[in-house]
């Protein structure tokens, strides 16, 4: 399944393109200021070699002021219209292109470091939120199992089959094993206004719990789920002494004193297997 976002390509190209663009835009404001100030310099000093060349026409240096005398003249700055001085060069401050390049791709490790940080955060939630779902699923259906189990019952009438046992091995020799009885409805979702046939049997998708109400027109079966669960093996207690478990049950009118399940998925079983004493067990 793909999640939703930018992966860790698009976002670097996303940035280099975006370095790029205001690389383009930084040069050309950098010219433009260069070309307006270089202007406007050359344009001061022609006003001012302007100003000192009129001042300058028509008129002579007096004798011992020094003017005349270019060992004893001294410098002065130009003073410009407004009275201030005016230095011979501008020094404009800005950044290089090496500058801007590293300052981007700082920006950039920076905004990976930060984007690897949420996407982490986030599939670790995405996989606590599906772990936490799949154990509340398991707990539904062991429970909802075990309700059932506890609550079966024995045959009521001549013929009727209130507790079947199939064995079942797949070509690899896994347990694939099929439960089928009647539970006396008590708590939701198996509810007291009707008995239920209670079928439990694995499939590549899960085991299965399918119950579905006797005595009604128009049924509508509960199914429950239990996902990653392939295989299942079931004993039940024998009747006859000494007790011992065993996988086949020839007792269809009656229910056995113990049942044990023991889940299987594609490499083994699935943890221990869940043993429950049924009250009704051996009550004909």
């Amino acid at each position: 399944m793909r999640r939703g976002g930018l992966t860790l390509l698009e976002t670097m190209v996303a940035l280099v393109i975006l370095g790029l663009v205001v690389l383009g835009f930084l040069a050309v404001f950098q010219s433009s200021a260069r070309l307006a100030g270089d202007s406007e310099r050359w344009s001061q000093a022609v006003a001012y070699a302007e100003d000192a060349r009129g001042a300058g026409v028509g008129r002579q240096p007096a004798a011992g002021d020094g003017r005349g005398d270019p060992a004893r003249r001294r410098p002065r700055d130009a003073q410009p219209a407004g009275g201030g001085p005016v230095s011979a060069r501008c020094s404009c401050a800005g950044f290089t292109l090496l500058e801007l390049l590293v300052a981007i791709v700082l920006a950039g490790v920076v905004a990976l470091l930060v984007y690897g940080a949420a996407a982490a955060g986030a599939d670790t939630q995405a996989r606590l939120r599906e772990r936490r779902l799949a154990l509340q699923a398991a707990r539904a259906f062991r429970a909802t199992l075990a309700d059932a189990l506890r609550n079966a019952r024995p045959a009521r009438t001549l013929g009727e089959k209130a507790f079947t046992l199939e064995e079942y091995r797949d070509a690899a020799g896994r347990p694939r094993d099929r439960l089928s009885f009647i539970a006396a409805g008590a708590l939701p979702p198996l509810t007291a206004d009707a008995d239920w046939v209670v079928t439990l049997e694995p499939s590549p998708e899960g085991v299965s719990l399918e119950a579905v109400p006797l005595g009604l027109a128009a049924p509508t079966p509960l199914v429950v789920r239990l996902p990653g669960v392939t295989g299942l093996d079931i004993r039940v207690l024998g009747m006859s002494q000494p007790r011992e478990w065993t996988t086949r049950w020839v007792f269809p009118a009656l229910v056995p004193p113990a049942v044990a399940l023991t889940f299987w998925t594609d490499s083994g079983p699935a943890g221990p297997p869940l043993r429950l004493a049924l009250p009704l067990g051996g009550v004909q």
